[in-house]
């Protein structure tokens, strides 16, 4: 299972309502999703937000990163060879934490399919409860602090 193309997509969907945090003011999610196929015709899917004010990625780094980068590497590469492609994918350039994360999620998505397996269990299997933090908007906090004691 080699890999024979890199695509890439820009998403803007808007929000209801705003997200705000102390950092920024948002009114639409904007990703950037990348698509990996391989000489099986499988693909791999991946994303990453563009959120600047958080991690310095904006949209436009982002794609600049995959098309002329951290995609063109991967091309001609067999899935098979998952952790030496983490390792080029992350020593590849410095920084750029969204592109190389959307890389690394459509690489994994290959490679569960090379082996068969759905995704979740080839990231260890399913779970009763996942830790999580969350960023809440500040306008929310009228909405769901009523509740929270």
């Amino acid at each position: 299972m080699k890999i024979t193309e890199i695509h890439i997509a820009q998403l803007t969907i808007p929000l209801i309502r705003p997200f705000i945090t102390a950092v920024r003011r948002t009114e639409c999610v904007e990703d950037v999703v990348v698509m990996i196929k391989t000489d099986s015709s499988n693909w791999g899917y991946g994303s990453a937000a563009s959120t600047p004010a958080i991690t310095g990625d904006s949209t436009e780094s982002i794609i600049t990163a995959i098309k002329t980068i951290l995609g063109p590497q991967l091309i001609g590469r067999s899935i098979s060879e998952l952790n030496l492609l983490l390792q080029m994918n992350n020593q590849a350039i410095a920084g750029n934490t969204s592109a190389k994360a959307a890389i690394d999620i459509a690489l994994h998505d290959l490679f569960a399919q090379y082996c068969g397996l759905p995704l979740y269990k080839l990231l260890g299997g399913n779970k009763n409860s996942i830790s999580s933090c969350i960023t809440i908007s500040v306008k929310e906090i009228d909405l769901y602090g009523a509740g929270c004691h």
